[in-house]
């Protein structure tokens, strides 16, 4: 949410409000003041939960392998992880996750060296929004020449996502001995203040 917002809250909290009605989504005549914490902790970032939302989609199983690997890992060190395919997902509960997350993981296939279109479409629904305080990471695959990993590091740092130094392309279909991600694991452990 913007900083604006933040301002603007402790004045807006000092008013009679009988009702809040949000540009999207639905009016508030209860819980007003719980309504009012929520936006503020939104606005300044807060992370409410310590998990990993990995979002991907895939056009012939590569990308969704690394995926299924990365979350596999997680799962095997205890952190919590949350994982979509936007082919199936719907983008406000995936967007609802990513603003509640501590990491966001996006993958996608290189198709005409850039982002399968599901994923172009969420990552420029999710700079909108502007998640802040997020660690991220891009990983993918490609055939002849690759782009989507370039181009989700491009739209995660334009929303100020902090990625970490490592990301994932592999090309073709991933080798068991690709599927590995320990070290970078072993990063975003390290980044998220241990685990």
């Amino acid at each position: 949410l913007s900083k604006l917002i933040a301002k603007t809250i402790p004045a807006v909290a000092e008013l009679p409000i009988d009702i809040i009605c949000p540009s999207h989504g639905v009016c508030w005549r209860k819980y007003i003041p719980e309504i009012l914490e929520k936006y503020t902790k939104w606005s300044a970032g807060e992370i409410e939960e310590n998990y990993v939302l990995i979002v991907y989609d895939t056009m012939w199983g590569s990308t969704e392998k690394i995926a299924k690997a990365l979350y596999h890992e997680l799962v095997h060190r205890g952190i919590p992880v949350k994982r979509y395919r936007l082919t199936y997902a719907d983008y406000s509960d995936v967007i609802t996750q990513a603003m509640k997350a501590k990491a966001i993981f996006v993958g996608s296939p290189t198709l005409n060296n850039g982002l399968y279109p599901t994923v172009a479409e969420y990552v420029i629904y999710q700079k909108g929004l502007k998640p802040m305080n997020k660690i991220g990471l891009a990983f993918g695959s490609y055939g002849w020449g690759g782009g989507a990993v370039r181009e989700i590091k491009k739209e995660l740092e334009a929303t100020d996502i902090e990625l970490l130094d490592e990301d994932i392309k592999i090309k073709f279909v991933p080798k068991k001995t690709d599927l590995n991600f320990t070290n970078i694991i072993d990063k975003l452990v390290n980044k998220m203040g241990g685990n």
